[in-house]
């Protein structure tokens, strides 16, 4: 529903109509979930992580903390295409 809304809000096609957005809204439903706060929250996981395990390579599919490996593994994507001068966030 995220992508849908942020097509939506591009104005690119998207199978999102004004009814459900307006509905899904009306729940209460968060659009945005990533920010500030949840980097600092996987960033301490990963401080707790290195400092169990010595090191900093979180398996992207690690079983103990499946969201701290794929944000690691985001991470680690956000620098590559930085390095090679692509969009990241």
């Amino acid at each position: 529903q995220r992508l849908q809304q942020r097509m939506r809000s591009e104005g690119r096609a998207s199978d999102m109509t004004d009814e459900r957005y307006r509905r899904l809204s009306d729940l209460g439903f968060t659009w945005y979930v990533k920010g500030p706060d949840q980097w600092m929250e996987r960033y301490r996981e990963l401080l707790t992580y290195k400092s169990q395990q010595g090191d900093c390579d979180v398996p992207s599919r690690y079983p103990s903390n499946k969201k701290l490996g794929r944000w690691v593994s985001f991470q680690r994507t956000q620098f590559r295409l930085r390095r090679e001068g692509r969009h990241s966030h």
